[in-house]
């Protein structure tokens, strides 16, 4: 094969020439579309190009072509252009172009002027499209009063951030998880028309909006919150409690709690309007005091808060596997030392709802409770709450 000028072979992507060395910015989409001037010669069969991350300069068109890490595109035909596909992103390879002819003769990367080396850095396109969303209540014009559901739905080809709602511009609520909500209560703002907003985000930044015109028509001006009565803690356990209250109107659920008067935690908000109020709170310490407050807010918006409330969750049941109990007839005792030689020993446990009752059961005799914390010994048929077989309540 004949000598290949080197102005022939030129690579293509907006590619600088600094004193004889090529310079090319990098490249999009983990892919490289390389470009040359065509070879006149009039035998020639094609073109191949070898790509590597470690460098080629060193070898020859054999060892590359024998060299499993090296990849090539060898059928590429007489065209002056190729893309090379499917290579890793913020990676740098390293290209050469040879050419051969209809003899299979091909131009060696040691010899001058018969192949091209070029040095190309790919990386991530960011992402900049924008996630979509829309409003899908209220409708656009509607008419609108007191509790106004809001939904949208919103999409991205990388995953939604979040959605945030807007009254009139003013952010109102941001949601992170779908289906996408917010509860406005339209008697916040005066009556007349308004506008409704979402706006989402995906986790590159990029956003989008929409919005629909209501407007609010509100008939009764109430400014006055729910009433509370008959607030309560009731039953309390170990771990949880039920708090209770009503309101004189029709108003959500909600509790805020904590081991203080500034609480830090809330349950979740039950939007259904009832006057009969009760959330359960779990997950709590045992033999704990906390603060809570209830709080409901009524059709018209307006939010009533409690004063502070404290309970204290129950102790957990102490339990002993140490001791035995002698049945006569006086009524029973408690052997420290030895076991009876009657009747077999369950369990002894405090009553954690009356620190001064003490249950005590036996295999063959029943169960036994003493109300004086050791005197005073009577049988009882079925304690309330008492498991003789694991010795708890």
């Amino acid at each position: 094969m004949k000598k290949i000028n080197r102005s022939l072979w030129m690579i293509w992507a907006m590619a600088l020439f600094l004193g004889g060395w090529m310079i090319l910015p990098a490249v999009h989409a983990a892919s490289v579309t390389l470009d040359w001037d065509a070879n006149a010669e009039t035998d020639l069969a094609g073109y191949k190009i070898y790509y590597s991350t470690k460098s080629l300069l060193s070898y020859t068109t054999m060892q590359a072509a024998a060299d499993p890490s090296v990849a090539k595109q060898t059928s590429l035909g007489t065209g002056t252009n190729a893309t090379v596909n499917n290579l890793l992103n913020n990676t740098t390879y390293n290209f050469r172009l040879t050419a051969y002819n209809t003899s299979n003769l091909e131009s060696d990367f040691n010899v001058s002027f018969t192949s091209v080396a070029v040095q190309v850095s790919t990386f991530i396109a960011p992402d900049v499209t924008p996630p979509t969303v829309s409003i899908t209540t209220p409708a656009n014009n509607a008419n609108v009063s007191g509790i106004v559901a809001i939904s949208a739905t919103a999409s991205d080809n990388s995953g939604v951030n979040r959605v945030e709602f807007l009254v009139d511009g003013v952010l109102r609520s941001t949601d992170t998880t779908a289906p996408y909500s917010y509860i406005w209560y339209s008697t916040s703002v005066a009556n007349g028309a308004h506008q409704v907003s979402a706006r989402s985000f995906d986790a590159a930044g990029n956003s989008s909006s929409t919005l629909v015109n209501v407007t609010v028509n509100n008939l009764i001006s109430d400014t006055t919150p729910p009433i509370f009565s008959n607030v309560s803690a009731n039953p309390i356990n170990i771990t949880s409690v039920t708090i209770s209250w009503n309101t004189n109107e029709l108003s959500d659920t909600q509790i805020s709690y904590g081991l203080t008067a500034a609480y830090g935690s809330s349950s979740t908000l039950n939007a259904a309007m009832v006057t009969a109020h009760s959330q359960n709170l779990t997950g709590l310490a045992a033999n704990t005091l906390y603060h809570y407050q209830v709080r409901s807010r009524d059709a018209a918006g307006n939010l009533a808060i409690s004063s502070d409330f404290i309970f204290t969750t129950i102790a957990p049941p102490i339990v002993s596997t140490s001791l035995w109990v002698n049945i006569s007839p006086a009524g029973v005792s408690v052997d420290f030392n030895s076991p009876p030689s009657n009747y077999g020993f369950q369990g002894i446990v405090v009553d954690p709802r009356n620190s001064g009752t003490v249950y005590v059961g036996t295999n063959y005799q029943g169960v036994y409770k003493s109300t004086s914390q050791g005197a005073g010994w009577f049988r009882v048929d079925n304690p309330a709450g008492w498991n003789p077989g694991c010795g708890s309540f």
